[in-house]
């Protein structure tokens, strides 16, 4: 699995913010895991730097338990730090069974190959 979510900047009063901008990706992992029942006992594992959209970030890695199909599976969620791209700030996610291990370097290639609409 893999998306990368965009959010726009807002304008209130006057003022302009994302709400993504400042946001840890392990809020970002735990807005995700909420839209889960079977995933749970979300932790951190490691972080390391990629590049979306010619900018360094950090990728954290985390490990969830889950529950597919009433079989116990371990996940990894890779969230990458909210990158500015433009007016909009983009975010990277992208999971896997711990039974796939070899897919984390799809997931950092996909990572790597953002880039704006258009």
């Amino acid at each position: 699995m893999f998306a990368s979510l965009t959010s726009p900047q807002v304008r209130v009063l006057g003022q302009e913010f994302n709400p993504i901008e400042e946001m840890e990706p392990i809020e970002i992992a735990r807005m995700i895991q909420n839209q889960y029942d079977e995933v749970e006992n979300l932790r951190p594992e490691e972080e390391s730097d990629v590049i979306v959209y010619d900018e360094t970030t950090t990728q954290t890695t985390f490990r969830a338990d889950a529950g597919i199909e009433g079989s116990p599976v371990e996940l990894f969620i890779h969230v990458t730090e909210p990158v500015e791209m433009g007016e909009d700030f983009v975010v990277a996610v992208g999971g896997y069974p711990e039974l796939l291990p070899d897919q984390e370097g799809n997931i950092l290639t996909m990572m790597e190959a953002i880039e704006p609409d258009g």
